[in-house]
């Protein structure tokens, strides 16, 4: 078992990796103390280890573990895998119901909401480039129920459409961080 301070000392790190990368599902860590290995995974629910591993008593774990983690792709290394990167920016790829035809949804660089705890939901809110769409990115059991923005109600003409108060509702979970989006949304558009 890794010692304490050295345990805290991973954890801080591990904060910081996710403070930079709010959209990170886990990030994977291990301690290597004289001839013991102890491997790490840290969600948002919290740490979990492996247990210790003696290299010498069981050196084919060792090397495995080793050559795993210098072959783990993105979504085994816990980076985002649902918003996307290129020469203009982050978007995410939203598919049309009817047609199948997909759309890239342009996102601002830096989101606006962001948690800084480590255990916790890690929801992240960043911005449609129009300005039109908040997308709300949180870690969630598979138990648990999403929360959903849903238009009350869909103008018949494009005059309708400028003219029309845009209203949604959320829902969800309590606890789930909806008055805080809904209250930095009202916040940063208020003179509109």
């Amino acid at each position: 078992m890794a010692p304490e301070k050295d345990l805290l000392q991973l954890a801080r790190y591990i904060r910081d990796a996710f403070t930079a990368q709010p959209t990170r599902r886990f990030i994977q860590g291990f301690f290597l103390h004289d001839t013991t290995m102890e491997l790490w995974v840290f969600d948002r629910s919290g740490p979990y280890s492996s247990g210790d591993i003696d290299i010498h008593e069981e050196p084919e774990k060792f090397i495995r573990a080793i050559a795993r983690y210098a072959m783990m792709d993105d979504e085994e290394l816990g980076l985002d895998t649902f918003t996307e990167l290129d020469d203009k920016g982050r978007f995410i790829i939203i598919s049309e119901d009817a047609t199948g035809k997909e759309n890239r949804m342009r996102l601002d660089r830096a989101p606006f909401v962001k948690q800084r705890a480590v255990v916790c939901r890690g929801t992240t809110c960043f911005r449609s480039s129009d300005q039109a769409t908040v997308v709300k990115i949180s870690w969630t059991s598979d138990k648990r129920l999403q929360a959903r923005c849903l238009p009350t109600s869909k103008p018949n003409t494009q005059q309708q459409q400028q003219q029309q108060q845009k209203m949604f509702v959320i829902h969800g979970l309590g606890g789930s961080g909806k008055t805080q989006v809904c209250l930095k949304f009202a916040e940063d558009y208020r003179e509109e």
